[in-house]
């Protein structure tokens, strides 16, 4: 009886106190110093590169070292994808002249932004700057790109960040997963006039008309050019 009686008596107290304010959520910044290291080497595959032409602060994209201007290498965004990035933590690294494997150095994202502003001015500056290295999107109702991947496909990854990153429509369909999906990627190659025996593995890419094996962004932007 008595331990009902705290039961009730805790009931009308809880019912009848002031509701408590609603604290603030303090958000923690980063921890840079935990952040995985990572290094940039012209012989390592499977990292996407942001780099910013001069004057502009829209990014461009490549897949490649080779394939970034020298201009534009004070600059780069590193996406590595062999490890996992913290959120509000991008990787930047000055390439220039770079001979050899070089450390990118992680930083918050806000101060990227404040990079940007000194290094290529500010951002109404970079709406009006033409990108002529940016691919043509696909025109409404074009048939959408399509990339016939793998779960486990390292390349297949990178492709999808490329579409992603130059905000390409396209449809990803997993072979293994996706009923009917190998099936209607062989009757593409029919169509493109590819022999169905010279695709021996994943990504494959369909984009207007053509049927691409691997993932190359230079055959990709020349398609959508054209």
């Amino acid at each position: 009886m008595r331990r009902l009686t705290l039961l009730i008596l805790c009931a009308v107290l809880s019912c009848s106190k002031e509701p408590t304010a609603a604290r603030p959520v303090k958000v923690e910044a980063p921890d840079l110093a935990q952040a995985p290291a990572v290094q940039v080497d012209a012989a390592k595959a499977g990292y996407v590169y942001r780099y910013f032409p001069a004057g502009s602060r829209k990014a461009e994209v490549a897949t490649r070292l080779d394939a970034i201007p020298e201009a534009a290498r004070d600059l780069v965004v590193v996406v590595p994808d062999d490890v996992q990035v913290p959120p509000g933590v991008v990787y930047v690294a000055d390439l220039r002249g770079a001979t050899g494997p070089v450390t990118a150095r992680p930083v918050l994202s806000a101060e990227l932004d404040q990079t940007l502003e000194s290094a290529r001015g500010p951002a109404v500056a970079a709406a009006a700057a033409p990108t002529p290295s940016a691919p043509s999107k696909p025109a409404a109702g074009a048939e959408p790109i399509i990339l016939y991947s793998a779960s486990w496909c390292g390349v297949c990854k990178q492709a999808r960040r490329y579409f992603e990153n130059k905000g390409l429509p396209f449809v990803e369909k997993d072979i293994e997963q996706d009923e009917g999906a190998r099936d209607e990627m062989l009757r593409h190659a029919d169509e493109a006039q590819v022999p169905r025996g010279s695709i021996s593995g994943v990504p494959v890419i369909w984009v207007k008309r053509r049927l691409l094996m691997g993932f190359d962004a230079a055959a990709i932007e020349r398609l959508l050019r054209s």
